[in-house]
């Protein structure tokens, strides 16, 4: 019908969010409570979580209250690697030993 489409193809997205079961000690910063449902739980750290494969970059720290995105590829690829990155971060002067773990939830979307 001699109509054409002059748009520009746009590849498929996916987004995560990350919601910690356990408290979160600063939104911002990506940083969430160890389950201090253990007795035996360590004080005086949190688990800091990024988007990257390191959390040395500022740039790729989670932020709670907002879901990260990126973009499918090109290449007819059946899989999708998402990189995340958690390391214990000190969030009180006082630090107790103890065991460390952290519970959260994510969803992946894609369209």
């Amino acid at each position: 019908d001699n109509s054409s489409d002059s748009s520009t193809m746009q590849w498929n997205t996916w987004s995560v969010s990350l919601s910690p079961v356990t408290s979160i000690v600063d939104s911002a910063n990506g940083i969430m409570s160890v389950d201090t449902s253990d007795a035996s739980a360590a004080t005086g750290i949190g688990i800091q979580l990024s988007s990257g494969e390191t959390t040395s970059a500022d740039s790729y720290i989670i932020d709670f209250s907002s879901s990260f995105s990126g973009t499918f590829t090109s290449d007819g690829a059946s899989s999708v690697t998402i990189p995340l990155s958690a390391r214990y971060i000190q969030t009180e002067d006082s630090v107790t030993a103890g065991t460390a773990n952290g519970k959260l939830v994510y969803t992946v979307s894609y369209f």
